[in-house]
């Protein structure tokens, strides 16, 4: 009898440990990992600065404006602001000549003279040779340059006074003009040399 009771004890004994080993197989290991399982950090918490600023609209451009086209010299134009511009210079009043000139010439070499320093040279020039008078001595050359100015060439008789001492010829004169209004032009360089010793 009791041999029958310690044989029943071993084999509750064998049935319990192969009971534990089932259960302990069975159950989830450290290692085993969930299926499609994801250990990274969300795409979202990655450290990513501010999405860039939607480009804004650029303002619109401005209308081009187109230049105002100049307004070409005419020929007889020219012509009678030049044959003015010599009865003046003929005249003893020293204004009437001034009145032809901008407010800063190129005059005789100088660059940029005041209309108050070509009025002390005509000054010193009508006292030099009280009696003067000139002329136009013949066609006229008008040059177009790209500032709109215009070279006006002209041979320039002249006849010069004071008492016994007199001089006489012809030269070419060079003037360059401008529009100091549309239709007013005024003179912005002398380039020549000048009548009279």
């Amino acid at each position: 009898m009791q041999r029958i009771f310690a044989l029943l004890f071993v084999l509750q004994l064998v049935a319990s440990v192969a009971f534990a080993k089932a259960e302990i197989a069975g159950a989830p290991q450290p290692n085993d990992r969930a299926p499609f399982a994801d250990v990274r950090p969300p795409h979202s918490l990655e450290p990513h600065g501010p999405p860039p600023p939607l480009p804004e609209n650029p303002p619109p451009a401005p209308p081009q404006l187109t230049p105002p086209v100049p307004v070409p010299f005419q020929r007889e134009q020219v012509r009678r602001f030049i044959i003015a511009f010599l009865q003046a210079s003929s005249a003893p009043d020293v204004e009437a000549e001034l009145k032809f000139f901008a407010e800063h010439v190129d005059y005789f070499g100088q660059r940029q003279i005041s209309r108050e320093e070509i009025r002390r040279d005509l000054a010193r020039y009508d006292a030099r040779w009280p009696e003067r008078h000139f002329s136009l001595g013949g066609e006229i050359q008008i040059q177009t340059q790209p500032d709109g100015r215009a070279r006006v060439i002209f041979p320039l008789r002249y006849e010069l006074r004071n008492g016994a001492r007199h001089s006489s010829g012809e030269l070419l004169r060079t003037l360059v003009l401008q529009r100091k209004l549309p239709n007013e032009l005024e003179i912005v360089a002398v380039i020549s040399e000048r009548a009279g010793p």
